[in-house]
């Protein structure tokens, strides 16, 4: 029931956990659960804070965490988190954790555990990050 009218992308949460982003779709909310191809929202992962991009799921209840670069060491057990990069959602709510790893030769792709069990909520909240109030600006005065 939520009315989204512009093209933003807004982050979706359940139980303080991302779980989705909504998306404006003929001009109707249309929330996209994690899990879903279309969910994609940048997060971090591990202490070193290695960029990745949420990018659908892997065998039913897992996360796949793409385009992390190959230089940056992540672990098995490593916590998930958004970045904020993407403005979709704020730094830091938690989102997993990794299980696997999968090396390629010009990149990494995590396996990650969901803490949203997003299938089994009810109720979800929109997270809208406001944009900072414009200040007055100072008159030029030419004399």
């Amino acid at each position: 029931d939520f009315e989204k009218k512009d093209e933003k992308i807004l982050g979706l949460v359940s139980q303080n956990f991302a779980a989705g982003i909504v998306k404006n779709v003929a001009g109707k909310s249309q929330a996209l659960l994690n899990g879903n191809e279309k969910c994609n929202y940048a997060v971090y992962i591990g202490k070193n804070k290695a960029p990745g991009i949420v990018h659908g799921s892997y065998k039913d209840n897992y996360l796949s965490i793409k385009f992390i670069p190959i230089w940056i060491d992540i672990q098995v057990g490593d916590e998930v988190t958004t970045s904020g990069k993407d403005n979709i959602f704020f730094k830091g709510l938690k989102v997993g954790k990794v299980l696997g790893i999968k090396k390629k030769a010009d990149m990494q792709e995590a396996i990650v555990e969901p803490y949203a069990k997003a299938l089994r909520e009810e109720y979800f909240y929109v997270y809208k990050k406001e944009s900072k109030e414009k200040l007055p600006q100072p008159k030029n005065s030419n004399k």
